[in-house]
């Protein structure tokens, strides 16, 4: 297989955008109330044009035969000293996205790998993310690539 990832272009954009359609729509069906049903396409391209280049975030592509399939936008965390806790540096994993058509084809285990790389170059010990309940696939995904959970963020909806 001819997979690179490699750092997120301007032109890539189109692509990146396009995939974050696809999670999304996913977050809505399972989160309504709280997921828009559609995406504001200008407002992503600002805000995926801003990681390009980014000190703290990096934008990531994995790419199979030229085409984009699947992307990570990452961003590295600085936590102070504190009265509670050590002061500690993460990288964060805010989105990976992989084209529905290459599920289970090695992509996001490409992205991650590169994630991991990072991490490692920078000197930075932890990899943080957090993954919706019934996200069965990512879910399962995460597990196999060796994230536990720490803890559990719970809600309590109330009546409107």
């Amino acid at each position: 297989m001819s997979l690179e990832v490699r750092a997120a272009q301007e032109a890539d954009l189109d692509h990146v955008i396009a995939l974050n359609e696809q999670v999304q729509r996913l977050n809505h069906q399972m989160s309504p109330r709280l997921f828009k049903p559609v995406i504001d396409k200008d407002a992503i391209r600002r805000l995926f044009g801003r990681l390009i280049g980014s000190a703290e975030d990096s934008l990531l592509v994995a790419t199979h035969k030229g085409a984009i399939e699947g992307y990570v936008w990452v961003e590295r965390q600085h936590r102070p000293d504190s009265e509670f806790k050590f002061a500690s540096t993460r990288l964060y994993v805010h989105h990976i996205a992989v084209s529905q058509e290459r599920h289970r084809s090695g992509i996001a285990t490409a992205l991650m790998q590169k994630v991991l790389h990072l991490a490692d170059a920078a000197d930075i010990g932890e990899i943080r993310l957090d993954c919706w309940e019934g996200n069965n696939i990512a879910m399962a995904f995460f597990d196999a690539a060796g994230f536990v959970t720490t803890n559990r963020l719970m809600t309590r909806a109330l009546e409107d």
